[in-house]
């Protein structure tokens, strides 16, 4: 976004050049500031670093306030620091700015989950994975949704067809553990949680989450020396 100014030329820095007698002069953000400051948000959050990624998100969404993957981003970020009414601002926003942003639809759906609105999460999982259905995070959160709803077979058969695949979410190494027991299938989600866990490149949050998985199922497998 550029600021309106009067000046007589500018730099490729993004600050004005003016001469003596030319009226003062206003900031012009680079024209990839905006991504720059999302790029070093999304680095941020991968450490765990949610407080300082919000702010980089937030400078992004200041330059450029209707692109909706900056809104987005602030709404699963504020997600992460538990703020959820943020985040559900910024995630309809996002998706009413581009309907289409099957990512921003998906994070939707989980917070609708987290607000306990479980049919609209439906809902929203459908529309994500009419727009994107091979996109293994989409699938990933339409199979927490089904488990939400109670779909346990649903859930455990988009679990089976989503762990073969050359990515799997953290959530879903989660799943599988949850649902695993039912199934007789510890043995093999441990193997999976494991790997995620040995692969590292976790965010604290799911790296918490995948050694209470792993150690739920050494528990359940009696492999205690593990």
């Amino acid at each position: 976004m550029q600021w309106a100014t009067q000046t007589t030329s500018s730099t490729n820095q993004g600050f004005m050049v003016i001469g003596p007698s030319a009226p003062a002069a206003r900031y012009i953000a680079p024209p990839d500031l905006a991504e720059r400051e999302s790029a070093a948000g999304d680095a941020l959050y991968q450490t765990g670093q949610f407080d300082a990624a919000q702010r980089r998100y937030a400078a992004a969404n200041r330059l450029q306030p209707n692109n909706a993957q900056y809104h987005w981003r602030l709404g699963f970020c504020a997600g992460a620091l538990g703020d959820l009414d943020a985040a559900g601002e910024h995630l309809h926003t996002a998706v009413k700015l581009d309907p289409e942003l099957a990512p921003a639809r998906a994070t939707l759906t989980e917070w609708y989950l987290m607000k306990g609105m479980v049919d609209k999460a439906l809902q929203s999982s459908l529309k994500s994975i009419e727009l994107a259905p091979n996109n293994t995070g989409i699938l990933a959160s339409r199979a927490l949704t089904l488990e939400a709803a109670g779909d346990v077979d649903g859930a455990w058969q988009l679990v089976q067809r989503i762990v073969t695949l050359q990515t799997v979410p953290p959530s879903i190494g989660v799943l599988f553990g949850r649902m695993a027991p039912r199934h007789g299938e510890q043995e093999r989600a441990l193997a999976l949680v494991n790997g995620m866990l040995v692969r590292g490149g976790l965010n604290p949050m799911d790296q918490s989450n995948l050694h209470l998985t792993a150690a739920t199922l050494l528990e359940r497998i009696g492999r205690y020396d593990d």
